[in-house]
């Protein structure tokens, strides 16, 4: 207890005599609280999936969800990451349009294109049940997962923009917390109201995305909502935005074959049951991620902010 105390002490006594690493340390609280909250519901949710439906139900809803992930990262191209650092530097340099313009132009690209693939998910979901997954009847959740592709990749690139702005309430509210949160609302009454088919975990989950896409709309309309009067002639090359963008793509697209991988070997080789115990398993293995999260939140925009001023020290 007393070490805790004497870092607790430490951090006090650093963010007194440092702005930055004080905005960093009191970002980094409202973004573990909301990380807390975010789990709180997350668990409620797995734990009434896997009582009320069953192992197999929540294998199901683990597929479905590793398929909307595959999708959404694919659908948002990196712009999630790549706003983060437009964002930032922009909004520290009080070019304010060009913040607005830098949100602007990928959701003008990512809109159309995540509805391409949401439209292919929709049309293909028999292939991938059958030649990827060998479970031909998975076909009928996939084709309710598609729906929530376009929703899940608003949310992404609105997150990034929030997180450039440095809204961290806003960001950690969107990062699972608000999908969750709505997911849950819904699929309590669904219990006492409905059979125990699996579709019903499925289309609860692609509705709580909808909510949260919604909830993404109103924060980023809210901080964007300025006219675009003041920069004349000054804009965002789109050049530089998409091949920052393409590389964190790559990036992206690394990361989550380390994080969804197992899932979706399971998926191929395993029954939906294995499926959803590994994923209840792997949710409370998550709990060692959140210190680290919590700091990088604001973290990453500061680093962005700190280096558009050339404040190198």
């Amino acid at each position: 207890m007393s070490f805790i105390v004497g870092v607790i002490g430490r951090l006090l006594n650093l963010s007194a005599k440092d702005s930055h690493f004080k905005e960093i340390l009191k970002g980094s609280a409202v973004s573990f609280v909301m990380r807390i909250i975010t789990l709180f519901f997350g668990y409620l949710f797995t734990l009434i999936v896997s009582r009320s439906y069953g192992a197999e139900a929540m294998g199901i809803l683990s597929l479905c969800i590793t398929l909307i992930g595959v999708a959404t990262l694919i659908g948002q191209f990196g712009f999630e990451t790549s706003l983060v650092r437009f964002i930032a530097q922009f909004n520290s340099l009080g070019k304010k349009e060009l913040v607005r313009e830098c949100y602007l132009k990928p959701v003008k690209f990512v809109i159309p294109f995540s509805i391409l693939i949401s439209i292919a998910v929709f049309f293909f979901s028999d292939q991938i049940a059958s030649h990827i997954f060998k479970k031909p009847h998975l076909s009928r959740y996939f084709s309710i997962s598609s729906l929530a592709i376009v929703p899940s990749v608003l949310v992404a690139v609105n997150r990034g923009a929030l997180r450039g702005l440095k809204r961290i309430k806003e960001f950690s509210f969107l990062d699972r917390a608000a999908n969750y949160l709505f997911s849950f609302l819904l699929i309590v009454p669904a219990v006492y109201i409905s059979s125990r088919e699996p579709f019903y975990p499925v289309a609860i989950y692609v509705a709580g995305l909808i909510g949260a896409a919604i909830s993404s709309h109103i924060f980023i309309h809210k901080d964007l909502s300025f006219n675009n009067s003041g920069l004349k002639g000054i804009t965002v090359q789109n050049s530089e935005l998409f091949k920052v963008s393409l590389a964190m793509f790559f990036i992206g697209s690394m990361g989550f074959i380390m994080q969804w991988t197992d899932t979706l070997m399971l998926g191929i080789f395993r029954n939906e049951a294995d499926v959803g115990i590994y994923y209840a398993a792997t949710r409370l293995a998550n709990l060692t991620s959140i210190t680290l999260f919590a700091i990088n939140s604001l973290a990453a925009p500061k680093f962005a902010e700190l280096y558009a001023i050339r404040d190198i020290e």
